[in-house]
């Protein structure tokens, strides 16, 4: 019962656990600390092991707007797999996008429209790792 016990531990473990090591390069409102920790739960393992983290990266773009004058406020996302290179990750031929109208970041300061850029490029970043998982081979171009 015992051994039984800590095999359901060790698979609900390895269901939970987050892919290996990955690179990734945010762009426009967020930085490397804005999202320490807030997507390696996204990353798999399928997609670390087709795009190892000394060859490849993850490109993040995000961007806050203010629409019009109707009150509506945008907030963007835009993530992709670029290979690393001598100017760092470039932005990638195929993205992922998010877009979100959040009427709360109108006049907001960037700290506080933050939040809401991490939620699309969770989104953004969802939606690729999808595309890996469907993919035979991880393929996301």
């Amino acid at each position: 019962m015992k051994k039984l016990l800590v095999a359901a531990a060790l698979v609900a473990a390895s269901q939970a656990a987050m892919g290996g090591e990955f690179y990734y390069t945010p762009r426009g409102s967020l930085n490397v600390a804005d999202l320490d920790g807030k997507i390696n739960d996204l990353v798999s393992d399928k997609f670390t092991k087709r795009y190892p983290h000394k060859s490849w990266g993850i490109y993040i773009y995000t961007s806050t707007a203010n629409a019009g004058t109707d009150g509506s406020a945008l907030a963007f996302a835009s993530v992709g797999v670029a290979k690393r290179g001598l100017a760092g990750l470039q932005p990638a031929s195929r993205q992922f996008d998010s877009l979100g109208n959040h009427p709360a970041i109108i006049n907001a300061t960037l700290v506080q429209k933050k939040p809401y850029l991490i939620e699309h490029v969770r989104y953004a970043l969802r939606d690729l790792m999808d595309k890996c998982e469907t993919s035979p081979n991880c393929d996301i171009d």
